[in-house]
């Protein structure tokens, strides 16, 4: 990493290169890696339509695929900007490795609790952050208190930017890539 924060200074300084290795948010609110790589994710719900809706209080059901073995992530984004950190929880079994090439769900029917639709209500997107290594997020989120799946993460697209530069830090800019999906709460 430091080898490749050596070139990208070096590359920089020359005007070689003009691209930033932080994540980025497009136009549409994603977060987004700006350099091209291999690992590929796809998220979709357990309903169909470019917007589906979801009642305060229903369940909900993310699904993935990834074309090669990584660990996913999931945040929520309000209608209002915050963001929550929705996997992992203090109720999944720790990280969320995916094999490449399977289908996998967000709860998996074994592991004992749903997703629910919580306030407020309108637009919601949902970002998957695949990543070949393994994210710390001790650093930025705390997961010791609620009662709920979900962990505060950010309270506005700026913050959550900063956060995930942290926790990306350590991460080659290759081994990670984002897909989203929106809803509606109601």
């Amino acid at each position: 990493m430091k080898k490749m924060l050596l070139l990208f200074s070096l590359l920089t300084a020359s005007g070689a290169l003009t691209a930033n290795a932080a994540p980025m948010v497009n136009s549409q609110g994603v977060i987004v890696n700006p350099y091209q790589t291999n690992l590929q994710a796809q998220l979709w719900l357990d309903r169909d339509g470019s917007m589906p809706e979801y009642a305060t209080g229903e369940t909900i059901r993310f699904f993935a695929q990834l074309n090669d073995d990584a660990y996913v992530y999931l945040f929520n984004v309000d209608s209002y900007g915050r963001v929550d950190l929705i996997l992992p929880n203090r109720f999944s079994a720790g990280e969320q490795f995916v094999r490449g090439g399977y289908q996998v769900s967000f709860p998996d029917q074994n592991d004992g609790f749903e997703f629910e639709v919580a306030p407020p209500r309108g637009l919601n997107q949902v970002i998957l952050l695949a990543s070949k290594t393994p994210l710390d997020f001790d650093r930025v989120a705390d997961f010791r208190f609620g009662n709920t799946y979900r962990t505060a993460f950010a309270d506005s697209e700026n913050e959550f930017v900063d956060k995930m530069s942290i926790v990306l830090g350590d991460v080659w800019d290759e081994d990670w890539v984002t897909d989203t999906v929106f809803y509606n709460a109601y």
